[in-house]
C-alpha cells in the first residue's frame, strides 16, 4: 500500500520514474525497483521520495497510517 500510494503521487505530479530518480540524483533503477516492490526504501530515502513528489512526508505517514488502522477495523 506505501508504495502504491509513493507511485501514484509521482504519476500525479506527471513524473515519470527517471524523471525522479535524476530530482534524487539516483539511478533509475532505485525507483524502478521500489515501485515494483523489489527494493525497501528506508524512512530518510521515504522523506525524500516525499519532498521529490511535492508531497509533506508527515501527513504522507499520517494518512498511510489512517488507511492501515481503516483495513483493520475490517479485518
Amino acid at each position: 500500500m506505501l508504495i502504491e500510494r509513493l507511485k501514484a503521487a509521482r504519476e500525479a505530479v506527471g513524473l515519470s520514474q527517471r524523471q525522479l530518480s535524476a530530482d534524487l540524483n539516483k539511478s533509475y533503477t532505485f525507483v524502478q525497483k521500489i515501485e515494483s516492490l523489489e527494493r525497501q526504501l528506508n524512512p530518510v530515502e521515504l522523506m525524500d521520495f516525499c519532498e521529490a513528489v511535492g508531497t509533506d512526508f508527515v501527513a504522507f505517514i499520517a494518512d498511510f497510517k489512517n488507511e492501515v488502522a481503516v483495513l483493520r477495523l475490517k479485518d
